[in-house]
């Protein structure tokens, strides 16, 4: 379970963010600056917020009464970004290694490297740089890097949006089983009613620094809460999409 409530005001901006989540894919859906990039940063612990709490699995990450805020080593989570922040200097092995724990044997590394090469379809690139390979696999490899660790959350800011249409359906379909298929609570942030739909356990509606909607994404497109969630989600048009969506992406 991971749970966040907490606050943070800017010069013109405030973020008060209430939000659990169990395990399965949370959507962060809203316009540009409404808040859900800052939402991951606070839970990972990129940013720190002015008051509330942060807690997973039980760990609490911020505290504000009790004055506890983790480094982002020590909250046991992983984030993937739309730019891939790989290493160029480094292979796709070495790469993926850095993201390994610290405390585990050489054999063990090896053996974690292995399998999820295979899981991320890598192998036939391991000793590649990220210039020689192509923008898909640039991905794979930063999903890889992540998850290598085995974090207890993941959270992932517009991962897809460098790629792309076709490659980013692709990955969308490819990655979505991954992800669907994990234990831990995982945190997406995207700016596509397409992505929202397809890979959603449960969607939050942000809008000015507000979750002012949350809840299973079919509920929310046939029952927005006010004007300004339908206009943003779209209803009329996305409910015809809805169940073909869902179908093609086979996720769930």
């Amino acid at each position: 379970m991971l749970k966040a409530e907490f606050s943070k005001t800017w010069k013109d901006f405030r973020l008060d963010i209430k939000l659990e989540l169990e395990k399965g894919v949370g959507v962060l859906f809203g316009y540009s600056g409404s808040g859900k990039t800052q939402t991951l940063r606070a839970i990972t612990g990129l940013m720190t917020p002015d008051e509330g709490t942060i807690v997973c699995r039980d760990q609490v990450f911020f505290d504000s009464d009790k004055n506890v805020n983790l480094s982002p080593q020590k909250r046991r989570g992983a984030m993937v970004f739309q730019e891939h922040n790989l290493f160029p200097h480094m292979s796709v092995r070495q790469n993926i290694l850095f993201g390994a724990p610290r405390d585990v044997s050489k054999e063990a590394k090896e053996n974690a490297l292995q399998e999820i090469l295979k899981r991320y379809r890598l192998t036939n690139v391991i000793d590649k740089y990220p210039g020689e390979i192509s923008g898909g696999q640039k991905q794979r490899c930063a999903f890889a890097r992540a998850m290598i660790s085995k974090p207890d959350f993941l959270c992932l800011d517009e991962p897809f949006n460098a790629l792309d249409n076709p490659l980013r359906t692709a990955m969308r379909d490819c990655i979505g089983h991954i992800i669907h298929e994990l234990e831990i609570p995982v945190l997406l942030v995207t700016h596509d009613i397409f992505e929202a739909i397809s890979l959603a356990d449960k969607l939050f509606i942000y809008m000015h620094g507000e979750i002012v909607q949350q809840g299973n994404t079919e509920e929310i497109l046939r029952n927005p809460s006010n004007e300004a969630v339908s206009a943003l989600v779209s209803v009329t048009h996305f409910m015809d999409k809805l169940n073909s969506i869902k179908n093609s992406c086979k996720i769930s």
